[in-house]
């Protein structure tokens, strides 16, 4: 993102605008992060498994100039393991004192919140088409 970008973007925060969100995919549902969160969207890379390692964790990879942990983010939300292809990425996710990896099946661009939908998911007390938006802090914050 460019300087005259992050700008424009901090001016509709300080409006009070909604922030922009990325929107991506596990499956057939649709999730969104902050694009504020996002350090950077990434193929997989090469990851290292981390032997007797939880179930949500890949291992670890350099990205970025560092050593990063990767998370199966679908493993995470409590789905199946995301089978990955060629258009799976990864999420560089900003976080408290670090960077993670969340890997995705595929990111679907940003998206500014919309303000009106036809449709309601009633169930979920959303539209049907709004992607589910998770807050990057309480991610992987202890219940």
């Amino acid at each position: 993102m460019s300087d005259e970008e992050q700008a424009g973007l901090g001016a509709e925060l300080a409006a009070g605008a909604a922030p922009l969100t990325l929107v991506f995919a596990i499956g057939s549902r649709l999730f969104g992060l902050p694009l504020g969160s996002i350090r950077e969207v990434i193929r997989v890379p090469r990851i290292t498994p981390i032997p007797r390692g939880p179930a949500n964790v890949l291992g670890v990879s350099l990205a970025g100039g560092a050593v990063i942990t990767m998370f199966d983010l679908a493993v995470s939300l409590g789905f199946s393991p995301s089978a990955q292809s060629e258009h799976s990425r990864v999420l560089l996710v900003r976080q408290p004192g670090e960077v993670v990896g969340l890997v995705v099946d595929r990111v679907l661009g940003v998206h500014e919140p919309a303000t009106a939908h036809e449709t309601v998911d009633e169930a979920a007390g959303r539209p049907a088409d709004a992607p589910f938006l998770l807050d990057p802090v309480r991610l992987f914050s202890p219940a």
